[in-house]
């Protein structure tokens, strides 16, 4: 045992991060911008300051594909760009760092989505990540949906 209290995690099996990638849309979004359009307030009343976003949880600004304001999201037919597309770059930036290619993926790929997936399902994520990158139909892929902080 190895004190874990998991038996499986006993046996030593080598892991290695072969590359990593990410991609960030190239419009910016302040944390002024977002303030001033949302208005949040504490619960004294008093409006949030954009110091406040950095101070608690470190974002200085947000990266989006649409204009804030017109809170419209492009759709992929007028060239907008999903979660699933945003994925598929940083998987492809991955895959080039670690000088593979997808068919040499063999265990699991680490998809780290926000809160608002494309699909209500992540099954549409694998599949999309499954056809987009090329992988093999028996690569392992794991989806983790996490709320954005602030």
């Amino acid at each position: 045992m190895n004190g874990s209290g998991f038996p499986a995690l006993a046996s030593e099996v080598p892991v290695s991060v072969a590359g990593t990638g990410s991609y960030l849309p190239d419009h910016r979004v302040s944390n002024e911008e977002i303030l001033h359009y949302l208005r949040p307030a504490r619960p004294d009343g008093r409006l949030l300051e954009p110091d406040c976003v950095v101070r608690h949880p470190g974002i200085d600004e947000r990266r989006l594909d649409y204009e804030f304001g017109g809170r419209r999201n492009r759709s992929r037919t007028d060239g907008g760009l999903c979660d699933g597309d945003l994925a598929l770059r940083a998987a492809r930036t991955a895959l080039r760092d670690a000088r593979i290619t997808a068919a040499d993926v063999d265990v699991d790929v680490l998809v780290h989505v926000t809160s608002t997936p494309d699909t209500v399902t992540c099954q549409d994520h694998f599949r999309f990540l499954t056809t987009g990158l090329g992988l093999r139909r028996d690569a392992g892929l794991f989806t983790t949906i996490s709320p954005a902080p602030g």
